[in-house]
């Protein structure tokens, strides 16, 4: 009597099905897909598809495509829960005008990028958001935001990049809550009613060449760890460039602070900052702290600044070379009068001997 082998017949049969199965999986390609307001929604072949409203395209993209807005006015508010690119076909005319009083963009999926817009509102400027975003490594770039209470909110979410956008608000620029290593650069942000730039309970993350100018405070901190803020221009805001709140191991350098009241302000229980080659003009008080411990300040440069640094309540603090321009212009020009009066003694002492030899 012939005996088989069940579990050889098993693994045939279970090969045999998955070789089926790979032969009927059909291999999905990224596709691009099209809106434009001045077409009705129709289906063009070709792996493209037109449509007219961007929550249209967005519920028909997959994972992985592209959408391609031309220019109009959209008057929809939108979420964004698939991993997709969504670009205008140019910044200030590819406009989406929310229709809400919530948010106009919200970002609910991983590895998005959303560029080349203007998102504005005219439903209620108190409450709207012009974007948000909750969810990991998405590229915000090339948008204009005007007309919205808040324009850019990140919340909850990690490795995000925030560049090349212009933010003109009611109340705030950017705002980071309770997320860690993100980058914010090369923005333009002004004449917000309260903050150009927040951040709280957040760590790690980088400000770096932004421009800050006219708001109440230009940027503020609050219980956020092992913060980066270099490079930015921090001008014409009506209190702190900087306020810094509970928070520490800040790094700020190179910075340039212009015409706010204070240029940084510490306050509450802060540790472990540095403030490094930075410029500050024309501030009633170039660097203020009220409680800090372990505080560094050195190779800063200060230009009609009434007092410099002001320290209160702080322990271990460090401070190395500050410069300020009025000593230095004073010196430069007692270096160059001098100069010229040697100058000119040497010359005399040399007609006298030219006229003493004849």
């Amino acid at each position: 009597m012939i005996r088989y082998n069940t579990n050889i017949y098993k693994k045939i049969v279970i090969c045999f099905i998955l070789i089926i199965l790979i032969m009927t999986i059909q291999v999905v390609k990224a596709k691009n897909l099209y809106v434009d307001t001045s077409i009705n929604s129709i289906n063009n072949g070709l792996n493209s598809t037109f449509f007219n409203k961007l929550q249209d395209a967005i519920d028909n993209a997959c994972n992985g495509d592209e959408i391609r807005v031309y220019n109009g006015l959209y008057n929809e508010s939108i979420i964004i829960n698939k991993t997709i690119k969504l670009s205008g076909e140019n910044k200030t005319l590819t406009i989406i005008n929310c229709n809400n009083k919530n948010s106009t963009i919200y970002i609910n999926a991983k590895n998005v990028v959303f560029e080349n817009f203007t998102i504005k509102n005219n439903f209620n400027k108190k409450e709207n958001i012009g974007l948000i975003t909750v969810k990991n490594n998405s590229r915000i770039c090339n948008i204009l935001i005007k007309r919205c209470s808040r324009g850019i909110i990140i919340k909850n979410c990690n490795n995000n990049f925030v560049y090349n956008n212009e933010i003109y608000n009611e109340t705030y620029g950017i705002g980071v809550i309770n997320s860690n290593d993100n980058q914010i650069f090369e923005n333009i942000i002004k004449n917000n009613n309260i903050t150009g730039l927040f951040m709280s309970d957040s760590e790690n993350n980088i400000l770096r060449n932004n421009n800050i100018n006219n708001n109440k405070f230009g940027i503020a901190l609050s219980f956020c760890r092992n913060s980066t803020i270099i490079e930015n221009s921090i001008c014409l805001n009506q209190q702190d460039g900087i306020n810094i709140y509970n928070s520490e191991n800040t790094l700020i350098k190179t910075n340039c602070f212009n015409n706010s009241k204070y240029g940084i302000g510490f306050y509450s229980d802060n540790k472990n900052n540095t403030i490094e080659e930075n410029l500050f003009k024309n501030h009633e008080i170039g660097i203020y702290s009220n409680f800090q411990s372990n505080l560094e300040i050195f190779n800063n440069f200060y230009s009609n600044v009434s007092y410099k640094i002001s320290i209160e309540k702080n322990e271990n603090n460090k401070f190395n070379i500050n410069i300020f321009y009025s000593t230095v212009i004073l010196l430069v020009f007692i270096d160059v009068l001098i100069f010229f009066v040697y100058y000119k003694r040497s010359i005399n002492m040399n007609k006298n001997k030219k006229k003493k030899k004849r």
